[in-house]
Formats: structure tokens, sequence, C-alpha cells
């Protein structure tokens, strides 16, 4: 991320305006909006690598607890939990086990089927270096919402244009801005395009490749 990469460049005593960040690529023809298929009402989908503390799954289980007072909302979630874990036990406290499925191992052209048929991505980490998650719900049209945590408000950029960005460890904060978007259409609509969008400027391995070129020449420039 720009700012692990401007912490780290001042450590080594580089002036951080000199750095040239290079970002992860998504395979932006593979994730993309696909048509002929519908949402369904009320899905929201999160991908966790890890059933562990950091990725905030437990605070994402508490908010569609509250989201679910008022409107009807079903959690995908991309991932295994931990038998005897704390994303069960928050499940069973919040009584939300017929609003919650797990997948698990799925392939890469199930995750896009998931992410075309769901109305919002949530990122709910503590931290991430850089959110492939987010990055590849942008690129399938999902407007997605997301914690300030780590890098991910770079990767979602400004907060309203390609969803909404709310601070980490917040229960609340997620549940109204998930709630704001499953209420209104045209704003997720608005959002996913915007998404989209902005990984095809940043995002895709030819951006990459273009920035991975750049920092060679810089090297390369003085010899």
């Amino acid at each position: 991320s720009a700012s692990g990469a401007a912490d780290a460049s001042r450590e080594l005593g580089i002036d951080p305006h000199k750095i040239t960040v290079v970002h992860n690529g998504v395979d932006s023809d593979l994730f993309r909006p696909l048509t002929g298929v519908g949402q369904v009402p009320g899905r929201i989908i999160t991908t966790t690598s890890a059933d562990v503390a950091l990725k905030g799954l437990v605070y994402l289980i508490e908010a569609l607890a509250k989201v679910r007072t008022e409107r009807d909302a079903h959690l995908v979630v991309v991932g295994r939990p931990r038998p005897g874990g704390r994303v069960l036990a928050a499940i069973d406290r919040f009584a939300m086990s017929e609003h919650v499925t797990f997948e698990a191992e799925v392939d890469n052209l199930r995750l896009v089927e998931l992410y075309a048929t769901s109305e919002v991505a949530v990122v709910p980490s503590l931290y991430e270096g850089f959110s492939l998650p987010a990055a590849e719900a942008m690129a399938s049209g999902v407007p997605v919402v997301a914690t300030t945590g780590g890098a991910l408000p770079e990767v979602v950029g400004t907060d309203g244009t390609c969803g909404t960005l709310v601070a980490s460890r917040d229960a609340g904060a997620l549940a109204t801005a998930i709630a704001a978007l499953l209420d209104v259409p045209a704003a997720r609509a608005r959002m996913g395009a915007a998404g989209r969008e902005r990984v095809l400027r940043m995002f895709t391995w030819q951006r990459t490749a273009e920035r991975t070129v750049d920092v060679y020449r810089q090297v390369i420039s003085p010899c």
C-alpha cells in the first residue's frame, strides 16, 4: 500500500515522494458484472481467507443482526468457520444461523457468480495490507462497505464514490452503511459502476506491469 511504502521509506531515510507504489492486480476480465444474472434481494457477501479476529467477521455478524431488525438480509461468507471459534459463537449469540451461509473452497467462476448475485460486498477487516476481496467486488460492479483499516481506503477510494468507509470494530456503523445501500438501488448501481471504473483505471494487471516497468526505469536511469 502507499501508506506502508511511505512508512518503510521514512525508516530507510528515503523521500516517500520518490517511491512508486505498485499495487496488486485484479483479473478484470474474470471479475466483471455478469449479464443475465439477477441479484438476490438482501444478499450480502464477504470473503475471508481465514477465520481470524483480524478479519472482523464477528462485527459483521453483529451488524447483520442489526440490519435484520428492519429488513430481510442474508450473508454469504466465502470461507470456512473454525469449529468452536468466535464467528460461530457470534452466530449463535445473535441467532443468525439461518441467515449466514458459508461457501468454502469455491473456484473463481463460482466466486464471480456469488458477487454477481449479491447487492453489497462487505470487508469488515480490522487491518488490510491490500484487499483483493474489495478490488474483486469492485471489478464485479458490486458496491463495497469497508472499514478504514490499513489500505482499504486506498483501494476503495473516496467515501461515497465506490462504496462506504466506516471505522473498524464498529458493528453499528457497518449496519447503517449496509442498510443504506440495501435500501437504495440507485446508489448501489452508481457505486458499483464507479468501482468497476476505478479498478480498470488503477488495479488491472496491465497497470501493475506498467508501474513495475516505471520502477525499473527509475532504478536504471542513473546508471
